[in-house]
């Protein structure tokens, strides 16, 4: 027996999850984004990557506000994860649910 089944529909782009693209080439390279934020709790931010590619990424509201908040294609902390995914890797860090103003976050 079979079950198929319609995939969820989209939500409304109000209520997706934030991100920042970012297509860079070989080599070393680097890139700087910027992201607006509502105020609210991080409970997690995640990096979704070709597999095989090695990448460390930091995210920062404002230096008075948050110090760079650090993500990496392979786990270095004990709230970090990469799983691979098809042909690609997802890693997430979790991050204590601390209250953060509305604002422009620098995601390098």
């Amino acid at each position: 027996m079979f079950l198929i089944t319609a995939p969820p529909p989209s939500p409304p782009a109000a209520m997706r999850p934030p991100a920042v693209s970012v297509r860079l080439g070989r080599g070393h390279r680097s890139a700087v984004r910027r992201l607006r934020e509502p105020a609210g709790a991080i409970r997690l931010y995640r990096l979704s990557l070709p597999a095989g590619a090695r990448v460390r990424a930091t995210v920062q509201l404002r230096p008075d506000v948050t110090g760079p908040l650090e993500i990496r294609s392979v786990p270095f902390a004990p709230s970090s994860a990469c799983v691979p995914r098809r042909m690609r890797t997802v890693c997430t860090v979790g991050e204590e649910a601390c209250p953060m103003p509305a604002g422009v976050w620098r995601v390098r």
